[in-house]
């Protein structure tokens, strides 16, 4: 209830207006009327006031909304040269610059993230994708420690699996990706990587009727939709 929250946030505003859960608040609500600006600048006072990870990556996620994606590596950037041992933060930065197409300067985030903490699931499974083409059996190494951490996630599964049959592993690796399916058998872009081991395999008739099924649901969340088209093209 909207009229409900401004009184009561316009209560708390008279009686500590300058708190790091009011100046919250007050964020909240900008970003709730759309303006933009002014939710940045509240959750830039929420982070001065009482700096941590929570609240920089609070300001993260509305400069994020805005679409300032200038604004968010600054601030990662900045907080994590500050606190250089913040594992979630470096986790962000390094997501991000994914996100903004900086995969060398992410890959160093990761590698930071893992020398912090060896078993960092997601940053051994992240360095082992970025890394399948450059340096592929580093890549594997990566990605078999990461199972290793965590065996029933697909999206690591996922990554094993893929290296494994870049390395010319085609049966360890069609092992890996059926346990992904498994553990995910909704997910089109798995049965299309199960379909490419398939092929590489020699299973031409399997990664055909595989490729029909992935092709026949109408998902926008099926990524891989034209490459799996022109594998399945390439078989017939």
């Amino acid at each position: 209830d909207a009229p409900l929250f401004d009184h009561y946030m316009n209560r708390l505003i008279a009686i500590a207006p300058n708190t790091p859960d009011v100046l919250r608040l007050q964020a909240i609500a900008a970003q709730r009327d759309g303006e933009t600006e002014r939710a940045i600048e509240l959750s830039r006072q929420v982070l001065a006031t009482a700096p941590g990870t929570a609240a920089m990556l609070e300001l993260v996620s509305v400069l994020h909304k805005a679409g300032n994606n200038k604004g968010i590596l600054e601030v990662l950037q900045d907080w994590v040269s500050n606190n250089p041992a913040d594992i979630q933060a470096r986790v962000a930065l390094a997501d991000h610059l994914t996100r903004v197409d900086q995969i060398e300067q992410a890959i160093e985030q990761y590698r930071e993230v893992v020398k912090l903490e060896p078993k960092h699931a997601d940053a051994l499974n992240n360095l082992a994708w970025y890394l399948r083409e450059k340096e592929p059996q580093e890549a594997l190494e990566f990605a078999r420690l990461a199972v290793s951490v965590n065996p029933d996630r697909a999206p690591l599964l996922d990554t094993l699996a893929l290296v494994e049959s870049d390395s010319g592993n085609h049966q360890e690796a069609l092992r890996y990706i059926k346990r992904a399916v498994i553990a995910s058998p909704n997910n089109l872009d798995l049965l299309y990587h199960q379909a490419i081991i398939e092929a590489r395999l020699g299973n031409k008739a399997a990664a055909i009727e595989i490729l029909k099924k992935v092709l026949g649901v109408d998902s926008a969340a099926f990524t891989e939709r034209e490459q799996a088209k022109q594998l399945l093209a390439s078989l017939h």
